[in-house]
């Protein structure tokens, strides 16, 4: 078989909804218009953005997760050797990736002369802008240690979850949902088990009182401080510090 596209449909994916896992027999190409959220691609985790699209192989599992009403345009196509691995890309500056899913789609559903011929063109085109894709220069891997390191390094402060997703370049919602992936916690939980495990070590070895450690660990409101540490530890930090003394 040459290479070809077999089908093209435009979809809206509503805010807080899923697609589940699934395979399907032909390449996939899906550009995401307006969509938010992130999709598992042969388990692994990828971030959907606007004007951004997955490849995903034929006979590969995936599924998504949108957290935002969004909008995709799908084309399904074979072809003998994918030229760019499996994930989640970038458009480039001019939004060429999306002019032409926008293309496939419409001529999928004309009626023109020529339509197949046309198609055929259109996949070869596809072809080649993967094929310069892949040989891009290579980007780092978006490293998440930076964001868990922050987070130990400044537990005792006000931290903005939402600007440090930024600027690890991720959107709030995928960091929160990969770095619980990488380290088993969600970000906030993190902060909070470095600021009780702190707040343990000041009590047993200082002559700071609960609400003096709660502050100078972060804690803004002392009682809160109080449930959070019994709950973390089986004793009140009160009763912790008398036991100590």
């Amino acid at each position: 078989m040459k290479n070809v596209i077999l089908s093209s449909y435009s979809a809206k994916r509503p805010k807080n909804s899923s697609v589940s896992t699934h395979i399907h027999s032909a390449n996939e190409f899906v550009y995401y218009n307006t969509c938010s959220g992130y999709s598992i691609i042969d388990n692994q985790t990828y971030e959907i953005k606007p004007n951004t699209f997955a490849i995903i192989p034929a006979r590969t599992q995936h599924h998504e997760v949108h957290n935002k009403d969004g909008s995709l345009f799908y084309t399904g196509f074979y072809c003998e050797d994918l030229p760019i691995p499996a994930g989640v890309y970038d458009d480039d500056f001019y939004g060429n990736f999306k002019n032409l899913a926008h293309q496939i789609w419409e001529e999928f559903q004309s009626n023109c002369n020529d339509k197949k011929e046309m198609l055929n063109v259109l996949c070869q085109k596809l072809l080649i802008m993967l094929r310069r894709k892949a040989n891009e220069p290579e980007l780092q891997p978006k490293d998440l240690s930076f964001a868990k390191r922050y987070i130990e390094e400044n537990y005792h402060s006000k931290i903005k979850f939402a600007e440090l997703a930024e600027n690890c370049g991720f959107g709030y919602d995928y960091f929160r949902h990969r770095f619980k992936a990488v380290y088993g916690v969600s970000p906030q939980q993190h902060l909070i088990n470095i600021r009780l495990e702190s707040a343990k070590k000041i009590l047993e070895s200082s002559s700071m009182n609960c609400t003096e450690t709660a502050y100078s660990c972060g804690f803004s409101d002392a009682a809160q401080f109080s449930t959070m540490y019994k709950k973390r530890f089986g004793v009140a930090p009160k009763k912790d510090k008398n036991q100590v003394d």
